[in-house]
Order: structure tokens, then C-alpha cells, then sequence
């Protein structure tokens, strides 16, 4: 609120500013044109004052009280600094150029009238409550005025260098404004394009906001506003619950220390890290955890339909049995059925950014695949369990029919999931995904190219009586799928109802969208996969782990992570220390008790929404485990999704892991084949194996999580990947515009050599 009144007040002071000088340019202009005499002792200090107090919107923008870009914003003020203060203020000539002084001063003035008033008005009233003709102009009038008030710099600093006195010839000075000048020619445009861009997204978004959209479905809860405010639902409040009650099960400090966290956006990451710890203790301890986080998330998460809100429990007793009830449809694949296991994998040299050449055409399998696991394992990329899981794929080709398996895909397009590969083997999928066409037109392709089956769901009130086998695949699609959030119960009781024959089913959740989505999504998934486990007492659960998370590791992992630390190289260590222990920290934690060790490989900007979807998941494999159900759930590597690598930053942070061996980035072709192969070793192997409970191999089955881990090197790196991006990004760039970045140092020391006099053109 005090930001509020600041900027409110900040706006008003500026507008009253920039009208005055627009004022006293004018009269100026119309009194003094003759003589020159433009800036006089109203117009100097009015414009001074105005235009130097903006070196106050750096900072508003560094400190994020408000959301303008840094980059433009510090280009913008510095320039007109520049220009007043070293050029229009110190030269006679400049101060009585009448043409390029008013075409400045009121270019300045008219650009910051408008956008004041429309911060002002926006921070005041709403921003849909602000006038569009302002709206407009504020993002149109650039056009005309940021042409204009450039030009007007431009002649105000070729006055003051024609002016002898204040610039003479050949000085330091002098030579710093020909550069200046040069620098028009790049920062000119930017600033424009800057604007057009602002334009575009402007516009496009409008003034009005976009009405919510109604709570339906799995929803977060209403919480209690603050001050007599309405209630919303928030995602803090209750994360933070649900880490709580989770924790408390074991210990109340701890569960107080979660509560009383006031950073929670980045301060969470050290509670997971506790959560799992105290995890690590005993079987007990472990169920009762998992236990408690998944009926305080249950008692937390509602579930609304025509206007109603009950609890999400209560609802998945309630399926409609009418409108939302589901038929069956099968489709059965006319591709010829893979004998082997095949990985597409283009790196062969680790040490090298992988997905920067991309060649995923090189298939390995047999014996070069075998000869590719133990150059995985011998760098660190992955753990001798997953090795030895992958390599029973690779040398057992029975391993690989799945005709007779079924498994259900919740998510059954996301890009880390298995459908291809499970496909190409001939396994029975139930597909479960959003009713969109373009989602199924895609998904009913592969069905008929793979060989496999899929199984898919179609309301019974879209098919208005007509007989799925005689509609186009196109028509299909506009009928198939189902809403996870909104048709929750009806799904689950879809997939308790289909005949999978003796065949045990296999329920895997592989679905994935940002922010308080994904803990959406995990828990709808996870009320399904509860229903389906109570009923089907042979039902397999899958999951897909993610690398960025806390988790218990075998000794190796822990002692090769701290000998890598203590060889790693003397930069990085150099990074570390001049970082104050911040960047590059090392990737040892302290052992829980004498031989149960863990990593803490969570990433902070991931969020604590990301962390909580994958923590019900992480408690229902454990739920599940403990009652006897078989549980795939393996560490995946980072891998280079579309999804991820849109994001320029994500992107080049991935481009600079090599430089921390044993770290490895994957391509998505290969992530699907290696833990494809993961989870059909885990649920269909007849071998003795941890994923299997009746194999008694672990004590406690939170140690699920440490066996056929292909983690990408996040467990042995010697530092923590949640400490290592920014270097990452550095390293990235460096690397790749090193020509660049040398011919832009040496076009700058020789400006500089220039402008000292020590060299000539």
C-alpha cells in the first residue's frame, strides 16, 4: 500500500512537471523566437528537475515496484540525462537552437504527459476503469513523438559540438560525443521496436481484465481475506498447509518453523529438504508422512459442480452416472510391433551440450546401447540400478511385447510420457487427455500408426446415439477425451470399470501445466489413482520423478558428489567464494542417521507449487508401496522439451551444464525410450526388484526413490543444480559468442583508446 502512494504521488509531481515545461517551452517559443532565448530561468530548472528525478524509475523498475523492463527503461532515462546534462545545460549554442530545443523539450513533454497520467489514472481508478483514448495513445503516440524527440537530441548534441567554447576540438569530450551519436544508430531502433512490441501485447490484451474464470472442478480452497478483504483461493496458504500436516505427523517444531516461514515463495525449498530427512527415519515415519500431506490436501482441495462445493473425497463418491458417464472406444494400431528396446540418442560425447546438435537419428540398441550404459554410469549420468533395469530391457526382447498389458496414461500426450514408445511395443493404452480435437486428432495418428491398442473415453451424451465405429477419425476427435479437473470422479469410475482381461493395469500420471495447475492436476490424478487401487487390488502405479527435488541417494551417489567437489576445478571455486557461498554450493548433504544419505537438488524458481504436485506423488508411490501395489517411480534426466527450451533463459542454463560434469542434458526422444524401458522393467519384469513390494529389498519405501534413477548427473555434480544456473547461463553464452564477445571488447577498448588521444583514425 505505501508503494501505492508513492508511485501515485511520484506520477502526480511528474505530470505537473512535464505540463509546465510543455507551458514554458510553448510561451518560449511564441515570446522569445526571434532572439533565441528559449531556455530562460523557467523552462532550465523546470526541465532539469523533471527529467533528472526519472533516474528514480531505474530503480522503480530494479526493485520491482512496477513491472517496466530494466534494459529499455535505463536506456531511455540515461540517454536524455546525457543529453541535458552534457550537452543542453553546458552549450549556448544548443540552449538557442530553436528547431532542435522545442522539438525535444515538447517531444519529451507530450510522451510523459500521456504516460504519467495513464500510471496515474491506472494506479488510481483500475486499469479498466482508465480512459481508452489514453490507453491508446499511450501506446500509440510513440510513433510520431519517439521519431521526433530522438531527432531533437540528435540536432541539440551536433549544437553543442558545433560550439567551440564548451567543445573544443580533438578533446576527450568531444570524442565522447561522436560515440554517443554512433550509439543513436543501434539504440534508436531498439527503443522503437521496444515500443511496437509493447504495442502489440497491449492492445491485444486490452484494458478491460479478463473475467476469472468460474471455479468448477478440482479447485484450490477459499481462504480468509486479510482486513475484512473477500475470500479467494489462494495457493500459498494452502501449499503451506499441506507441508505442514505433512511434517507434523513426524514433528510439531518442524511443522511450526513451515507455518512461520514468511519467504515462502523461495523459503520452502529447506522444508522439503527437512520433509524428506525426517522421512528417511523408518517405514513409520515415512507412511505416516505421506499419509498425512494426502488427507490434509484432501481436506483442503474442494471439487465444484453446478455451483456447488463439497469436498474432493466426497465428490469422487459421487460420479454422475448420467451426462458424465463414459462409452468405450478401441482403436487398434496396424504397425508392426518393435522386438527390441531402441534409444535415439545424438550424444556421444557427454562433455559436449547435446540438445545444441541435436541428432537424434542414431539409434542405439544391442550392443552399443549395452556399451552406452556403461559410459552412462562409468560418468555419473545415471545409477548402476537404472543401468542394470535398462540393460534386462536389453537383453530379454519377451520383456518387450507388451500385448497383453495395460496401461493408463493420465496426460497421455504430455511430451515426457511414454505413449510412443509403449506403442511401438504393442501395449494396451488407455488414454486419458483433454477433450480437445486437436489433442486426439494427433493421438488417434499414432494410434493407427503404432501397433499397439489405444483405448480411449467419449461421453455418451456427445455421441447422441450414433455408433462410434462409423465416424472419421476426425469426427472421433471432436468427441473423445475427458477433463481431469472437471471429470474427475466419472473417470475413475470409467477406468474401474474396463476389462483388461487377468491383465493387472498400470496407472501412470504424466500430467504437466505451470503454476497452481500442476498441484491441480496432481491431486485430481491422485484421487483417481486411490480409487482405482481400492478397487483393483492388483493395479501398478507409475510416475516420473523429477531431478529438481529432494531425494534419498545411495552412498556411491553422496561419495562421488563430495570427491568431485573437492577436484573441482579453481574457478569454480573462485565463483563460490566471491558469491559469498551463494552460487556453485556443494552438492553433499549431511548423512540422515549412519548410512541413509540424500540430495537436495531442488531449484527455488521452480516454485513451491512445482514442489508440492510432485510431493503427492512422491506420497501416493509410498502409500501405495506400503499397501502392496507395484511402484514405478524413477528420476527422469532434465530434458530438452520444447516446453522447456522456448524460454531463452532455460535454454541457454541447459547449454552451459556440461561445464559441470557429471551433468548431462537429454533430448525428449531419448528421455521416453530410457524411461519407457524403466517402467516396463519395474512393472513387468518377473526378476526381484525394489519396485515391487513383495520383493521385501526395502525397509522403507521411501528409498523407492533411489533405485533407477537416470538423474542427468544431478546427484554426483559437485555442486547443486539449484546453484549452478546463473553460472550455466554465463558459461553458455561465453561459449557459444566468443567471437562476438571478442570483437565487442576490442571495439571497446579501442573506442576508449580513442577517446583517451592514445590512438588516431
Amino acid at each position: 500500500m505505501l508503494i501505492k502512494i508513492y508511485l501515485i504521488a511520484y506520477n502526480a509531481c511528474c505530470i505537473a512537471g512535464w505540463v509546465q515545461c510543455a507551458r514554458y517551452m510553448v510561451e518560449a517559443s511564441v515570446k522569445d523566437v526571434t532572439s533565441g532565448q528559449l531556455w530562460n530561468e523557467s523552462l532550465g530548472p523546470v526541465l532539469t528537475y523533471v527529467q533528472t528525478a526519472a533516474i528514480l524509475e531505474i530503480f522503480h523498475s530494479l526493485f520491482r515496484f512496477v513491472r517496466s523492463p530494466l534494459v529499455p527503461t535505463t536506456i531511455q532515462v540515461a540517454s536524455r540525462i546525457v543529453v541535458l546534462w552534457g550537452f543542453t545545460k553546458v552549450s549556448t549554442d544548443a540552449q538557442t537552437d530553436v528547431t532542435s530545443l522545442t522539438l525535444m523539450v515538447l517531444s519529451w513533454s507530450a510522451v510523459e504527459i500521456i504516460r504519467y497520467n495513464f500510471y496515474f489514472l491506472q494506479l488510481l481508478l483500475g486499469k479498466e476503469n482508465v480512459p481508452y483514448a489514453l490507453f491508446w495513445l499511450r501506446y500509440s503516440a510513440f510513433m510520431l513523438l519517439y521519431p521526433s524527440g530522438i531527432s531533437g537530441e540528435l540536432l541539440q548534441i551536433t549544437s553543442a559540438r558545433a560550439d567551440a567554447e564548451s567543445w573544443p576540438k580533438g578533446t576527450v569530450l568531444d570524442r565522447m560525443s561522436f560515440v554517443l551519436l554512433l550509439s543513436y544508430v543501434p539504440l534508436g531502433p531498439y527503443m522503437i521496436m521496444n515500443m511496437w512490441n509493447n504495442r502489440k501485447r497491449a492492445l491485444k490484451r486490452g484494458l478491460k481484465k479478463r473475467p476469472p474464470r468460474p471455479a468448477a472442478g478440482v479447485s484450490w480452497p477459499l481462504v480468509a481475506g486479510k482486513k475484512g478483504k473477500d475470500p479467494k483461493r489462494s495457493t500459498t496458504a494452502t501449499n503451506r498447509a499441506i507441508w505442514a500436516a505433512a511434517i507434523g505427523a513426524v514433528s510439531q517444531d518442524l511443522a511450526k518453523l513451515v507455518l512461520k516461514e514468511k519467504n515462502w515463495r523461495f523459503g520452502y525449498t529447506k522444508h522439503a529438504v527437512a520433509l524428506v530427512r525426517a522421512s528417511c527415519a523408518s517405514r513409520d515415519v515415512a507412511v505416516s508422512v505421506a499419509k498425512a500431506g494426502l488427507a490434509e490436501a484432501y481436506r483442503q482441495f474442494q471439487f465444484i459442480r453446478d455451483g456447488k462445493e463439497i469436498p474432493l473425497g466426497a465428490a469422487m463418491d459421487r460420479p454422475n452416472t448420467t451426462d458424465g458417464k463414459f462409452e468405450t472406444f478401441t482403436i487398434q494400431g496396424k504397425g508392426t510391433r518393435a522386438k527390441t528396446l531402441k534409444v535415439p540418442y545424438g550424444g556421444s560425447d557427454p562433455t559436449k551440450p547435446y540438445y545444441t546438435y541435436k541428432n537424434v537419428d542414431t539409434v542405439l540398441e544391442g550392443d552399443a546401447l549395452k556399451t552406452q550404459l556403461k559410459k552412462w554410469v562409468a560418468y555419473g549420468t545415471i545409477e548402476q540400478s537404472a543401468a542394470d533395469a535398462i540393460l534386462e530391457c536389453v537383453e530379454n526382447p519377451k520383456l518387450m511385447d507388451l500385448s497383453d498389458r495395460y496401461f493408463v496414461l493420465l496426460g497421455a500426450t504430455s511430451a515426457m510420457g511414454p505413449l510412443e514408445m509403449l506403442l511401438n511395443h504393442g501395449a494396451n493404452i488407455v488414454a486419458v487427455d483433454l477433450d480437445r480435437d486437436f489433442i486426439w486428432n494427433k493421438l488417434i495418428k499414432k494410434a493407427r500408426d503404432g501397433s499397439g491398442r489405444v483405448i480411449l473415453p467419449i461421453k455418451t451424451d456427445k455421441l447422441n446415439g450414433r455408433d462410434p465405429s462409423t465416424l472419421s477419425d476426425e469426427d472421433l476427435a471432436k468427441i473423445a477425451g475427458s477433463n481431469l479437473l472437471t471429470d474427475t470422479p466419472e473417470i475413475a469410475q470409467w477406468l474401474i470399470g474396463l476389462d483388461t482381461g487377468k491383465s493387472p493395469m498400470t496407472i501412470g500420471n504424466y500430467t504437466y501445466l505451470d503454476g497452481g495447475l500442476h498441484v491441480q492436476l496432481s491431486i485430481a490424478c491422485d484421487a483417481i489413482i486411490d480409487k482405482l487401487c481400492a478397487k483393483r487390488k492388483d493395479t501398478r502405479v507409475a510416475f516420473l520423478c523429477t531431478p529438481t527435488d529432494a531425494h534419498p541417494i545411495v552412498k556411491e551417489a553422496h561419495e562421488d558428489a563430495k570427491r568431485r567437489r573437492a577436484a573441482q576445478p579453481w574457478w569454480q571455486s573462485l565463483v563460490h567464494a566471491i558469491s559469498f557461498g551463494k552460487v556453485l554450493k556443494p552438492n553433499v548433504e549431511d548423512p540422515v542417521g549412519k548410512d541413509t544419505y540424500i540430495v537436495d537438488g531442488l531449484v527455488s524458481a521452480q516454485g513451491p507449487n512445482y514442489a508440492l504436485a510432485k510431493r503427492l506423488q512422491h506420497f501416493r508411490a509410498i502409500i501405495a508401496y506400503d499397501e502392496g501395489h507395484i511402484v514405478a517411480s524413477n528420476v527422469a534426466p532434465s530434458t530438452a522439451t520444447k516446453s522447456v527450451v522456448h524460454a531463452a533463459t532455460f535454454a541457454a542454463a541447459y547449454g552451459g551444464m556440461h561445464n559441470f560434469p557429471p551433468m548431462e542434458v537429454m533430448y525428449q526422444e531419448t528421455s521416453n525410450a530410457v524411461m519407457g524401458a524403466l517402467l516396463i522393467h519395474d512393472t513387468c519384469s518377473t526378476k526381484k526388484r525394489p519396485a515391487d513390494p513383495a520383493s521385501k529389498m526395502l525397509k522403507n519405501p521411501i528409498e523407492l526413490f533411489k533405485y533407477g534413477s537416470f538423474h542427468g548427473g544431478v546427484w554426483r555434480a559437485a555442486s547443486t543444480i539449484g546453484s549452478m544456473g546463473e553460472t550455466c547461463f554465463i558459461l553458455h553464452y561465453l561459449g557459444s559468442y566468443t567471437l562476438t564477445i571478442l570483437l565487442s571488447l576490442a571495439g571497446t577498448v579501442f573506442t576508449g583508446l580513442w577517446i583517451a588521444g592514445a590512438v588516431e583514425l
